[in-house]
C-alpha cells in the first residue's frame, strides 16, 4: 500500500469514528470557503490572552461571543503549562459526541481515535488532576456551552488516571469525578462514565 492509499485509509478510518458517511463529508466540503493563505501565513497566538471559556474557532483565533462567520473547532476548557485544552463536542466542524464506556473501553476509544490534527496538535484524555481543574473553572465553560445550545458536561466522567490498589487482589480501578458536584471518586475500570475528546494544541 503506497503512502496515498494509507492516507485515504486513515480519512476512512476518521469518517467512521466521528459516526459519518462519506457523502456528509463531501457534502461539507464541497460547500467550505476557501481558505487564503497557509498556517504560516495565519497571527501567533498569545496564550495569556486565551481564557476558559472561550470559544476556538478553526482559525485558532478565541472569542468569549459568538462569531457567526467562524466555523468553531472547541470550547476552551483549561490552559495549563502553554497548552490550550479545547472540548471538541463544541465542534461544527465534526460531530464529535461524549460517549459513556467502561474504562478500558475509553483507553482503546483514545488510542484509536483519529482527528485531523495541525502542528504541535494532538487528542488527550484529562489525567484526574486536568479534569479536577476542569471542574473548578467550570462555570465559565458551561456559559459558553449554553451560548452554542450544546451540552456541557453534567455526568460523572473518567480520567486517564489508573488507582493503584494496596491489596493485592484482581480487582482495577480508576479516578472519576463528577460534574455534578465536583466529586472525586475511585471506581471499577469496569463501570461505565462518560469519556470527551479534547485537543491539545501546545502553543509555549
Amino acid at each position: 500500500m503506497d503512502t496515498k492509499e494509507k492516507r485515504l485509509a486513515l480519512v476512512d478510518q476518521l469518517i467512521e469514528n466521528l459516526g459519518l458517511i462519506r457523502d456528509e463529508v463531501v457534502n461539507y466540503f464541497t460547500k467550505l470557503p476557501s481558505v487564503e493563505g497557509d498556517e504560516k501565513s495565519r497571527p501567533p497566538i498569545y496564550i495569556k490572552q486565551v481564557e476558559v471559556g472561550m470559544i476556538w474557532y478553526e482559525d485558532d483565533t478565541f472569542s468569549f461571543e459568538r462569531t457567526a462567520s467562524k466555523k468553531i473547532k472547541a470550547v476552551v476548557e483549561l490552559v495549563e503549562d502553554g497548552v490550550i485544552y479545547g472540548d471538541l463536542t463544541a465542534s461544527e466542524l465534526f460531530g464529535i459526541p461524549e460517549r459513556p464506556m467502561s474504562w478500558f473501553s475509553a483507553k482503546q476509544f483514545f488510542d484509536k481515535f483519529s482527528y485531523p490534527c495541525k502542528d504541535n496538535e494532538k487528542i488527550v484524555w484529562h489525567n484526574i488532576d486536568q479534569l479536577q481543574s476542569v471542574y473548578k473553572n467550570y462555570n465559565a465553560v458551561k456559559e459558553a456551552f449554553s451560548k452554542l445550545n450544546k451540552m456541557y458536561r453534567r455526568s460523572v466522567y473518567w480520567s486517564s488516571t489508573e488507582y493503584k490498589s494496596s491489596v493485592k487482589d484482581s480487582n482495577t480501578f480508576a479516578l472519576d469525578i463528577n460534574f455534578n458536584t465536583g466529586r472525586r471518586w475511585v471506581d471499577h475500570q469496569y463501570n461505565c462514565f462518560y469519556v470527551r475528546p479534547v485537543l491539545a494544541l501546545k502553543v509555549e
